[in-house]
């Protein structure tokens, strides 16, 4: 199972949210490299939509509602826009093959969709960064936080399996120079 050295749930999303803006940052989907965009879709499918949503969705977003959120719309919108965000990441899966076969057309429709995406996760960080951790740290206990970096290392090492978030990390650092 993974362990974590951090001690704050917060600081484990917010590390994630940098490495994931590392990545937006790079864009390594615009010059046009299908192996460079079939890699980015993994990364966003596996390292943000499968284990950084799920640290969201099954673990924190329902212990802030056990809690209380006082903003009740928000745990909504922010589950709309991982919704949202997954189907256009599925959308440029779905054209990999026609990349890899050699057919440039499909190219257009794979670039302007991933700037799009782009964008919306950047407004989507910034609201979770500036409205929701400001409430997780409000209603969560410590004994919360404990039990979320438990069950964030589980989603790591038992849903995504050891190693896994690791090799994204480093995906990402590569992409920027940083590894």
């Amino acid at each position: 199972m993974a362990h974590y050295e951090i001690h704050d749930p917060l600081d484990v999303l917010k590390h994630e949210h940098n490495i994931t803006k590392e990545v937006l940052d790079a864009r390594p989907w615009a010059d046009g490299q299908t192996e460079a965009i079939a890699q980015t879709v993994d990364f966003f499918k596996e390292f943000v939509y499968h284990c950084h949503h799920t640290k969201e969705e099954k673990h924190l977003f329902p212990r802030m509602i056990q809690r209380g959120i006082p903003d009740a719309t928000l745990i909504p919108e922010l589950t709309d826009e991982h919704r949202d965000g997954r189907a256009v990441i599925d959308e440029i899966a779905s054209l990999i093959p026609q990349l890899r076969a050699g057919e440039t057309s499909a190219m257009p429709t794979v670039v302007s969709p991933f700037d799009r995406h782009a964008q919306q996760l950047r407004a989507h960080i910034d609201k979770e960064e500036g409205r929701l951790f400001l409430l997780v740290s409000q209603i969560l206990t410590d004994a919360d936080k404990r039990e979320l970096i438990e069950e964030f290392g589980k989603v790591e090492s038992d849903e995504m399996g050891e190693g896994v978030h690791g090799r994204y990390v480093r995906f990402a650092r590569q992409l920027t120079g940083h590894d």
